[in-house]
């Protein structure tokens, strides 16, 4: 299977004469190959894997959900770069649907 890089690049915006992207085709064959793969797996019914949850079988490697201290806010804060309302203030990355 072949992929048209230059197309698929145009699509995610990136510029297609990137020479990072010369190994994508490559890399896009063996993971649509490794996605077909999956098909291979035996799946279950809803209610065979509700019935598998409701046993507990496979829990028994899962640590008990016990709730724990956490960081003090104000010490997490202090690293933030910006804070704003008690919260990481996070900078616009999109914006009206292009990639700054």
């Amino acid at each position: 299977m072949e992929f048209d890089v230059a197309h698929l690049a145009r699509l995610a915006r990136l510029d297609p004469h990137d020479p990072g992207l010369s190994g994508l085709s490559d890399d896009l064959r063996r993971i649509v190959g490794f996605v077909g793969e999956l098909t291979s797996v035996p799946d279950r019914t809803p209610e065979e894997a509700a019935a598998e949850a409701a046993s507990g079988a496979g829990l028994d490697a899962l640590r008990p959900d016990v709730p724990a201290p956490s960081f003090p806010r104000a010490a997490l804060l202090a690293a933030a770069p910006s804070e704003e309302d008690g919260c990481y203030a996070v900078p616009v990355a999109i914006e009206k649907g292009v990639a700054k």
